[in-house]
């Protein structure tokens, strides 16, 4: 994914981490981003992501499919968020 990236936005600085994302390495994986991009399938890594963004004060971007639906949302540091967006 990082090398298409990279073909497609020379500009870019992209980083691909083989690592499981974790709330103990959250914080560290994140180090020095600008954003953090999440295309993980389960809501806890979802939540967890939303969490560590929001304490690095980095922007979030989520995308998930399901089937022919897809869904990218955007999170902005000091933007409100609703709590129950993702069920439980």
């Amino acid at each position: 994914a990082v090398a298409r990236l990279r073909l497609r936005f020379p500009a870019l600085a992209a980083e691909a981490v083989a690592a499981r994302f974790v709330r103990e390495n959250a914080a560290a994986l994140l180090g020095g981003a600008d954003l953090l991009l999440d295309c993980s399938d389960n809501v806890a890594t979802r939540a967890l992501a939303l969490e560590a963004s929001r304490a690095a004060d980095r922007p979030l971007v989520q995308a998930a499919v399901a089937g022919f639906e897809g869904t990218v949302d955007t999170f902005l540091p000091g933007e409100p968020v609703d709590e129950t967006y993702w069920p439980t």
